[in-house]
């Protein structure tokens, strides 16, 4: 957001747009990776398992695979 880069986080669009200061002494690493193919994945399955999330996941999983998903990620 100092640089001016909106388009590139959707995050800081909202932030922008609504006045909204990211509480960034309360956000925390669900899971450490180490693996950034493995890391890109379970960030979007994140996502995908939101009601609302502020980024939209880049990958589309079907619907049906939400139930498994969640699973594994509450684990």
């Amino acid at each position: 957001m100092e640089l001016g880069h909106l388009e590139r986080s959707e995050l800081a669009q909202h932030s922008f747009e609504v006045n909204h200061r990211v509480l960034w002494e309360e956000a925390k690493i669900l899971e450490p990776e180490q693996n950034p193919m493995y890391r890109k994945y379970q960030e979007e399955a994140y996502m995908a398992c939101l009601q609302n999330p502020i980024s939209r996941p880049r990958v589309v999983f079907s619907p049906i695979w939400l139930p498994l998903i969640r699973d594994e990620l509450s684990e």
